[in-house]
């Protein structure tokens, strides 16, 4: 998986920005810590050219672009891409 995540750090609680900055846990699993929603993006298409940008190849079908909101503000933007490559054939 291929990402590009922006992520607002006013207001954020200084122990979770704290373990961000750190970079050992997953973003999922610092999430885990607020309430949170996922809303979709669906006009993306500059976030996805920044994305592309960074890693290569499009592959639109194997990608999406969300928001992460909280009860105060959103907190992150996330675009992502899924390599359809990555997929296994377990025949």
């Amino acid at each position: 998986m291929d990402n590009l995540t922006y992520i607002s750090l006013d207001g954020l609680e200084p122990a979770i920005e704290a373990d961000l900055r750190a970079g050992t846990l997953p973003i999922g699993h610092l999430l885990a810590r607020l309430w949170v929603r996922r809303e979709r993006i669906t006009q993306a298409d500059e976030l996805m050219d920044r994305l592309w940008d960074t890693v290569g190849q499009p592959d639109a079908p194997a990608t999406r672009a969300y928001r992460i909101a909280t009860p105060t503000a959103a907190r992150m933007v996330i675009a992502e891409t899924y390599r359809r490559g990555m997929l296994m054939d377990r025949a």
